[in-house]
C-alpha cells in the first residue's frame, strides 16, 4: 500500500517522530510512506530514507499543484494527517485546508494522539480555555490511529478508532550498557546521571497576558532544582537553547540525531521532563529508563495580570485537556510525577528513583504488564491492510486475520 503522511507542524517534532514510527513499521512490509512536510523536517526524513515533498510556505497554488501532482504520480491508497488539530489551522502558513484532501482519492484519516472524544472540561492553553474543542472535531477527519502510550490502552475503542502500540524499538538499557556508553561518551562512572532535554518548541511562545510571568517563576524553580542536583550529580542538558545557567556538572550537549541520544539516554540513571506526551519519554521509560515527570496543577491568580496556571505539557498548560487521559492509564504507573512547586519532593523523589532499588523493581514489573497490554493492540502493517481492504473490527479476529485477504 501506498501510505502519504501529511505533516503540517513546522515548529514541533512530536507528530512527526510518531509518523515515523508508524511509517518505519509499515515499511518493513513492503508499504510504500511517502512524506509531505515542511522545509524544516527535510534533514530528519531525509536522513532515514523516505520519499518526501515539501510543502512551500505562503504559497496556497503552489501546494495545491503540489497535492495534485502527489495524487497523479503516487496515488496513495492512504493519507494521514500527522496532526489533523494543526492541518486545520495550517491555512494561513501552507494555503490548504480540508477541502482540499478531497484530490486524494484514497481513505483520508488522522493520529488519535490524545484521544480526543474523551469527555473534557476545556482545552486550557496558556491559562486560558480554547475555542478549539467546540469550532473543531476529530470525526472529519475520518480514521482515527490512536498510539499508546500516551493513550490508554485499557479505554475502550472509539468508533474507526484504531489503538496501536507507539513504540516497537525499546532499548536495551542494562548495566553493561551503561558502562559501555560512558566510555565511548567520555562520562564518568563514579557518578549518577540525569538527563533533561529542552524542545525548541518549549522555548517559542506567543505573549499572553499573565502567562509570561508563570513561564517565568516556573523557569526560574526549574533552573534552581537543576542547579541543586548539579550538586551531587552530572545533569546532561541536550537542547539547542542555552536558557538555564550552566556550571561544571550540567554539561549542555546541543542537539544531535537520534542513534546519539539512544546512546546518551544509556548511559544516564534518570530522565526528568516536563512534557507527559513526550515521545521520547515514553520510549525511556518503556527501555525501563527510570523517569520523572515536572507537573502542576495548581491554579491560581497572584495579581491583575499574573497567574499560574496547571500543565502537563510545558509551557502550552493542557493539564485540564490532559487529565482525563492520565485517569488510570498504566502509562502513570511507570513514570512518576512531581508537583514543580514542591520543591523538597523533587529533590526526594529523584533521590528515590536513582537509589531505590525496590521501587524501580516495582515499576519494571508494571513496565512488564503494560508492555504485554500493548502487545494485544494493533500491528500498523494490520492497520494499513484492514483500512484498505477490510473495513474496521475492533476484535483480535479481524486484527489477526488481514493477512488472509
Amino acid at each position: 500500500m501506498k501510505v502519504l503522511f501529511v505533516v503540517t507542524s513546522f515548529w514541533a517534532y512530536g507528530e512527526l517522530i510518531i509518523a515515523i514510527e508508524f511509517a518505519k513499521e509499515i515499511k518493513k512490509y513492503g508499504h510504500k510512506p511517502h512524506f509531505l512536510i515542511p522545509p524544516r523536517h527535510e534533514k530528519v526524513v531525509k536522513s532515514l530514507n523516505f520519499p518526501y515533498t515539501i510543502l512551500i510556505p505562503k504559497a496556497s497554488k503552489i501546494n495545491r499543484v503540489l497535492l495534485k501532482d502527489i495524487e497523479l504520480r503516487i496515488k496513495p491508497e492512504i493519507i494521514i494527517l500527522s496532526d489533523f488539530l494543526n492541518y486545520h489551522y495550517c491555512e494561513k502558513h501552507y494555503g490548504i485546508n480540508i477541502n482540499d484532501l478531497e484530490i486524494f482519492s484514497g481513505k483520508v484519516g488522522t493520529f488519535d494522539n490524545f484521544h480526543w472524544e474523551l469527555q473534557r472540561e476545556a482545552m486550557d492553553t496558556y491559562g486560558f480555555n480554547s475555542n478549539i474543542l467546540k469550532n473543531t472535531k476529530i470525526e472529519d477527519y475520518g480514521f482515527k490511529l490512536a498510539p499508546c502510550p500516551i493513550v490508554n490502552p485499557h479505554l475502550a475503542s472509539e468508533n474507526n478508532q484504531f489503538k496501536y502500540p507507539l513504540i516497537q524499538d525499546f532499548l536495551p538499557y542494562n548495566k553493561d550498557n551503561k558502562e559501555k556508553y560512558r566510555d565511548e561518551l567520555g562520562l564518568p562512572k563514579d557518578k549518577k546521571i540525569i538527563m533533561v532535554t529542552s524542545a525548541t518548541w518549549q522555548n517559542i511562545h506567543g505573549k499572553y497576558k499573565g502567562a509570561d510571568e508563570f513561564i517565568s517563576i516556573s523557569d526560574k524553580i526549574y533552573e534552581s532544582i537543576l542547579s541543586d542536583l548539579s550538586k551531587r550529580y552530572l545533569i546532561l542538558y541536550i537542547g539547542d537553547e542555552a536558557k538555564y545557567s550552566l556550571n561544571n556538572n550540567i554539561k549542555r550537549i546541543t542537539s544531535m540525531a537520534t542513534e546519539d541520544f539512544d546512546k546518551y539516554a544509556m548511559a544516564s540513571d534518570l530522565y526528568i521532563g516536563r512534557n507527559i506526551t513526550s515521545t521520547s519519554m515514553i520510549r525511556l521509560a518503556l527501555s525501563r529508563i527510570p523517569c520523572i515527570m515536572l507537573m502542576n496543577s495548581k491554579f491560581s491568580k497572584v495579581g491583575d495580570d499574573v497567574y499560574t496556571y496547571g500543565y502537563y505539557m510545558y509551557p502550552v498548560g493542557w493539564y485540564k485537556f490532559l487529565k482525563p487521559l492520565m485517569e488510570g492509564n498504566p502509562y502513570m504507573d511507570i513514570i512518576s510525577t512531581v508537583e514543580q512547586f514542591d520543591k523538597s519532593d523533587v529533590i526526594r523523589e529523584v533521590e528515590e528513583m536513582l537509589f531505590n532499588e525496590e521501587k524501580k523493581e516495582r515499576i519494571g514489573e508494571r513496565i512488564i504488564e503494560l508492555k504485554k497490554s500493548l502487545s494485544s493492540l494493533w500491528k500498523p502493517n494490520y492497520i494499513v491492510e484492514s483500512i484498505v481492504l477490510g473495513g474496521f473490527k475492533d476484535d483480535k479476529e479481524s486484527m489477526y486475520s488481514i493477512n488472509s485477504f
